[in-house]
């Protein structure tokens, strides 16, 4: 388990019929985590781009949610971060499979979603979303998909810079949450 109020450094191995993934993954837990452990705390998946793709997730530390998240110790989310191998791209297997790691309770069809894309993104392209995004939705999943018409690469930068996406975070609570099995 993590500290509260730091992101820490987890592994996870997990095998599939394609063969063994041995990744790892940052989890943030607010500070008050421990005293609270009645709670149940907003959860956000962070999914990181290519250039942070490897076996350090210091890299993932680099962008994004992760690089704010050591200046806001008193973040109000369950932040998890996991790490792309190198040479892979994102498997809603493999995120299916650390979120129950990190979670042990976890089945990602149960949990909202909303991701976000570049419609000029010459890096990963739109139809890997668009994938996941289907796939999400076939199992029950409950889905928002958002293109910034002119965002290349860089859609976090004006993901996380929208107080929306907070405040859309914080309307769930897992009670909520009905969808079929």
């Amino acid at each position: 388990m993590s500290t509260p109020g730091e992101q820490q450094v987890h592994t996870f191995s997990t095998t599939f019929p394609s063969g063994t993934i041995n990744a790892r993954y940052l989890l943030y837990l607010p500070r008050a985590y421990d005293a609270q452990p009645e709670k149940r705390w907003p959860f956000i998946l962070f999914l990181h781009g290519a250039g942070e793709r490897g076996n350090n997730p210091a890299l993932v530390a680099s962008q994004g949610l992760p690089k704010l998240l050591r200046d806001q110790p008193d973040f109000p989310f369950v932040v998890l971060s996991p790490q792309c191998v190198s040479g892979s791209h994102w498997h809603t297997d493999a995120l299916a499979t650390v979120l129950a790691e990190a979670m042990r309770v976890c089945r990602i069809k149960h949990v909202p979603v909303w991701t976000f894309h570049g419609a000029r993104d010459t890096i990963v392209p739109i139809e890997s979303t668009e994938r996941m995004v289907d796939a999400l939705k076939k199992c029950g999943g409950q889905v928002l998909f958002t293109v910034y018409p002119e965002a290349g690469h860089d859609s976090w930068t004006q993901t996380y810079a929208n107080q929306q996406l907070y405040d859309w975070f914080l309307q769930w609570r897992r009670s909520e949450v009905h969808l079929s099995s």
